[in-house]
């Protein structure tokens, strides 16, 4: 009896290790990929806030750019946040240009962000996908972006070189709603197939994608923006048993 339980002991030891060094170090990495942010872009900064401030959202004031971008944020307890930009003055660099078109295209939802995982980690996700990127690098971050007319550059990635303190700040919203739950994002078949190269695991119409901590929706695109947009967020309360659809786009 004791070389019976013995051998079944080993047996089990040895499938353990198995499945521990067979498991694709991609489907382990990819499990923590999140929404860090989601980008929206408005003319006016104040009346933007306002717009936010009038749902009952707690906005936190952010910087004034000397290239002229000038943002603010709102914080969700699930690590995600929703931001807010607009320029003031005269673009002064390629980066606050491009905002300058983006807003003169359509206010409302412009990108999400994911982070979790590392550059190399996330080039290792893609690298093999015929996914076209490039990598920009600095002392606070490092991105990965990707072209337009990709049908996936609404999304970007940011690997912070130390903790992001901005994503454990904990705010209070009027409207009792504390977690970014869903996002909705214009894009068609090639949107899909780059969020399942990410491992992302979809239902069964592939219109959901499930991150760490926030769904993300693909929907068919509508606007007349030449890129696919941000469309609406959903923001629910911690056991969402209440949730509101938000229009990133101002009537």
């Amino acid at each position: 009896m004791e070389i019976c339980v013995g051998l079944m002991l080993k047996r089990t030891f040895q499938f353990l290790l198995f499945v521990l060094f067979n498991i694709p170090m991609t489907s382990v990495i990819s499990q923590h990929l999140r929404v860090d942010h989601v980008v929206t872009v408005y003319r006016d900064l104040d009346s933007a806030i306002q717009y936010y401030q009038d749902a009952g959202f707690t906005v936190r004031l952010g910087t004034k750019h000397t290239n002229g971008i000038v943002n603010a944020f709102i914080d969700f307890s699930n690590r995600a946040e929703l931001e807010i930009i607009s320029i003031v003055g005269s673009a002064n660099d390629d980066l606050a240009e491009h905002y300058v078109n983006l807003i003169q295209q359509q206010e409302g939802g412009v990108y999400v962000c994911l982070t979790g995982i590392s550059t190399s980690a996330m080039i290792d996700l893609i690298a093999n996908r015929n996914i076209q990127y490039d990598v920009i690098k600095s002392k606070e971050w490092n991105y990965i972006t990707f072209p337009e007319d990709t049908g996936y550059s609404q999304f970007f990635f940011i690997d912070y070189h130390s903790d992001n303190v901005n994503s454990t700040v904990i705010a209070e919203h009027q409207n009792g709603l504390s977690n970014m739950s869903k996002v909705i994002v214009e894009g068609d078949q090639r949107t899909s197939e780059f969020l399942k190269s990410l491992k992302m695991e979809p239902t069964l119409d592939e219109s959901v994608f499930q991150t760490e901590n926030c769904g993300i929706v693909i929907i068919p695109k509508k606007s007349t923006r030449k890129n696919h947009i941000i469309n609406s967020v959903e923001f629910c309360n911690i056991d969402k048993t209440s949730c509101l659809l938000f229009d990133l786009i101002r009537k």
